[in-house]
């Protein structure tokens, strides 16, 4: 008899919700007999000239794992769980299990039970002893990053030598590093956040606002010699190091991450993206121009005249979100409700000469207080 949580089996592949079996690991094609089973449920033939990646069926695959239990008399009892263990005893030995399900609890009369859930259900019931992942020295790592992740969300600076140091072991390299997490449906970045561990950790870093982060920020920078088709790279994921970088400026404000930013804005592909012809084709000239926006309001909050230009430069921008955006960041830095002209916007830069001051951003976590309601500028056309 099998007790299956879930009400399908298979489910380290048909759960997966990837029509497909990645055999790229077995180049000597000496499969193991579930794979062979696999295949042949899928149709495909053992000599196929592509056997990198084979077609699978996932309900064609759950029916003939039923099927080929059933046939052998293998009873299965789906969505249920065990949640007591009955007459476990060295002398006596094992009576049987209860179970819990949707129609209540029952009692399974048994001798010998072979426990493969993912968290060692049964042996836990036993009372005997496991060992867990968290106990491992890996874990426990593991467990001190989070805490520090943790700690940073709130704003704590006690988590900052703990992230600069993983940081910085990940960036002992000639290159910055790819992501190796094998996330489905991953399209052109920032789509689905699908980024390289290390960009976790100095996201986590920029919520800190420690001056520390600057010699981090540096190093990220000094790796980065990009060439355009570096950008959609999905695996390099170089919008989420600009954009994580720029987030920790900004919420800084200090004169000493200028350099760092304006060596980032010097970067080809990311100075420059501003644009007053509408629409373009390839829309990812807009998600450049983005970044550029975001380094120009990191600059600008850390004093920067550079910042301020950029930003009143893409306040006649042709794509709309990206010059109203500006437009808003000016009217928040100067706490005054400048309209969208440039040219006086220029008068007062220089007039005000706001980079004289810094402003680093107060919002924690960029959560908005009045979710309720949200807030539309609208414009009258006339027809």
């Amino acid at each position: 008899m099998i007790i299956e949580p879930r009400t399908y089996l298979g489910r380290e592949l048909t759960a997966s919700l990837r029509p497909w079996l990645d055999l790229s690991s077995h180049v000597d094609r000496n499969w193991p007999e579930l794979i062979e089973f696999v295949m042949e449920q899928s149709g495909t033939q053992a000599g196929a000239a592509d056997m990198v990646h084979i077609l699978l069926h996932p309900d064609r695959l759950k029916r003939a794992l039923e099927d080929k239990l059933l046939s052998h008399g293998i009873e299965l009892i789906y969505a249920s769980l065990p949640v007591a263990i009955v007459g476990y005893d060295q002398e006596i030995g094992l009576e049987g299990i209860v179970i819990a399900n949707k129609t209540g609890s029952q009692f399974i009369r048994c001798s010998k039970l072979i426990d493969t859930t993912e968290t060692a259900i049964f042996s836990r019931l036993c009372g005997e002893t496991v060992v867990d992942f968290a106990s491992d020295e890996k874990a426990a790592g593991t467990r001190q990053i989070r805490l520090a992740q943790a700690l940073a969300m709130l704003g704590s600076q006690a988590a900052v030598p703990l992230l600069i140091e993983r940081i910085m072991e990940q960036l002992q390299g000639a290159e910055l590093p790819r992501r190796t997490a094998d996330m489905m449906y991953v399209q052109l970045p920032p789509d689905h956040g699908a980024m390289p561990d290390v960009v976790y950790l100095l996201y986590s870093l920029a919520q800190t606002k420690d001056s520390r982060s600057i010699a981090v920020w540096q190093r990220v920078v000094d790796l980065m010699q990009p060439r355009e088709e570096d950008f959609t790279d999905t695996w390099l994921g170089l919008y989420y190091y600009v954009d994580a970088i720029s987030q920790g400026a900004e919420r800084l404000g200090d004169r000493g991450a200028i350099p760092v930013l304006e060596q980032l804005h010097r970067i080809p592909y990311l100075n420059s993206q501003m644009s007053t012809s509408t629409p373009q084709s390839d829309y990812f000239l807009e998600r450049r121009a983005m970044l550029e926006l975001v380094i120009a309001r990191a600059l600008a909050r850390c004093g920067s005249r550079l910042g301020y230009e950029v930003l009143v430069q893409y306040v006649s921008d042709g794509r709309s979100l990206l010059a109203k955006q500006a437009l808003q960041q000016l009217q928040t830095l100067s706490g005054q409700l400048l309209d969208k002209d440039a040219e006086r916007l220029r008068i007062w830069l220089d007039t005000e000469q706001p980079y004289r001051r810094t402003h680093p951003l107060q919002l924690q976590l960029d959560i908005e207080t009045n979710s309720e309601s949200i807030l539309r500028t609208c414009e009258e056309k006339k027809i």
